[in-house]
């Protein structure tokens, strides 16, 4: 779930970043489709990264190319997974705690341009973390957690598992990155900047429940509440049918992680801290 953490209110980092993300928000909105790249042709480009001799720096600077070609990258100081970034303002981050991030903004239930950075991410930390690499070989050994979910989520979001000849056909899995950058962006994108400084503004009040804002998703959503695993649906479209009306309705399942959770904390005799923390989360869900 969400965590926040309380800046100080007059902090210039903070405000920043939330003006770096409205205007992530601004571009998406500006623009009927916000990339022409799908998850198939990243794809591409890793697989003739990865058949390159260069070092490292050499394949992301040219995934870097290739994106920026043809869509909108965020802004410096939202681009996370640059640990080559360091000045007086912030420093680099260490390479798990740009896993642990990748993880956290996957997995928030927000949507929009917070699932949009995440998305962006995956083809940098793709070309900058190969599995055979000196780095990736540590992460798997040292931190096997960490990089078990870049690994999963990197699949969810281009869909390397996915086989072609089955989209279309039959149920399948749609690949996140279509999901977020090809779809048509309403005029009603909630901002999440503006939520955030809700939050930072209402920190210090033991009274502030922080309800979820309406996802920013192209459909309803329907949150999937959980362990980890509900990751495995998160951002796909879910096609209900009505028996009675004899329509369809589509919804978008929005993950929202209740850490640690089991069925078994979830008796009424459970005292455990995850059995209170789910019921926490559940007060926190929008009531429509």
């Amino acid at each position: 779930s969400p965590c926040f953490i309380a800046f100080p209110s007059e902090s210039k980092l903070i405000e920043k970043i939330l003006d770096a993300f409205r205007e992530l928000e601004r571009t998406a909105s500006e623009s009927a489709f916000e990339s022409c790249i799908s998850a198939h042709d990243i794809l591409g480009q890793l697989a003739l990264i990865s058949r390159s001799k260069s070092p490292i720096g050499i394949h992301v600077q040219e995934m870097h190319d290739f994106l920026t070609n043809r869509m909108t990258i965020a802004q410096p100081i939202l681009q996370f997974w640059d640990n080559q970034i360091e000045s007086s303002m912030y420093q680099k981050l260490p390479t798990v705690n740009i896993l642990l991030l990748l993880k956290l903004l996957f997995s928030s239930p927000f949507g929009g341009s917070v699932l949009r950075l995440s998305c962006m991410s995956i083809p940098y930390l793709s070309a900058l973390l190969p599995p055979n690499s000196i780095e990736g070989k540590r992460m798997a050994k040292e931190y096997k957690s960490h990089n078990a979910y870049f690994v999963f989520i990197r699949a969810l979001v281009l869909g390397e598992r996915m086989k072609k000849h089955r989209v279309g056909k039959v149920i399948h899995h749609t690949p996140v990155w279509d999901t977020v950058f090809r779809q048509i962006v309403g005029e009603k994108e909630r901002s999440v900047s503006h939520y955030f400084k809700g939050v930072i503004r209402d920190c210090g009040s033991n009274e502030s429940l922080c309800i979820l804002p309406r996802s920013v998703l192209p459909h309803p959503p329907i949150y999937v509440v959980g362990d980890s695993h509900v990751l495995s649906l998160a951002w796909q479209t879910l096609c209900i049918n009505d028996n009675k009306s004899d329509k369809q309705t589509l919804r978008t399942a929005t993950p929202f992680p209740a850490t640690g959770v089991k069925a078994y904390h979830l008796r009424s005799t459970t005292k455990f801290f995850t059995h209170y923390n789910f019921h926490a989360l559940l007060r926190r869900l929008p009531s429509h």
